[in-house]
């Protein structure tokens, strides 16, 4: 009973340590941290297929590794700021190293505009729970669009800005 509680403990501090990953990268200024929890070869999936589509991805299936999380994050960080996510609800399977959890997520943008954004997380963990292997994120797609939409007028807005200071 002591061995799967500890595993249960260590399983859901992982899952709890990733989940606030993103607040955590923000707050000290280092990106790398959305990629703590995860395994060297973690690979990341996006859903629903149809936000994927959307976003006009060659393919909607794809995996992505922690160096693409961590470019992604970078290029979102310069114009959104992650403030705050809810564990709304964690599950933790033991037996079979997996969780499943929901969250919302505030976002801010440069006109201190907030968004709130909810996801559905399904993770595999490693044999001992202290390390994520498998990521697969269901997000909502409505506000997930938004945000990226939001994100690439404020991207184009700061690289004409940028270029009218240099020019």
């Amino acid at each position: 009973m002591t061995s799967e509680y500890n595993l249960r403990a260590t399983m859901e501090a992982t899952v709890r340590s990733f989940l606030r990953s993103p607040v955590d990268a923000t707050r000290a200024q280092d990106l790398r941290l959305v990629t703590r929890d995860l395994t060297r070869d973690c690979k990341r999936q996006v859903l629903p297929r149809t936000f994927q589509l959307q976003l006009e991805l060659s393919t909607p299936d794809e995996r992505f590794d922690n160096a693409h999380t961590e470019r992604s994050f970078r290029e979102n960080a310069k114009v959104c700021a992650v403030r705050a996510t809810e564990i709304h609800s964690l599950t933790i399977d033991e037996t079979a190293r997996r969780a499943a959890a929901r969250t919302s997520t505030v976002v801010c943008l440069p006109d201190r505009k907030e968004m709130e954004l909810e996801t559905c997380w399904f993770l595999d963990l490693v044999q001992d729970g202290t390390r994520i292997k498998g990521v697969t994120e269901f997000v909502g797609e409505n506000a997930a669009l938004r945000k990226h939409r939001e994100n690439a007028r404020w991207l184009g807005l700061r690289k004409e800005l940028n270029a009218t200071l240099i020019g």
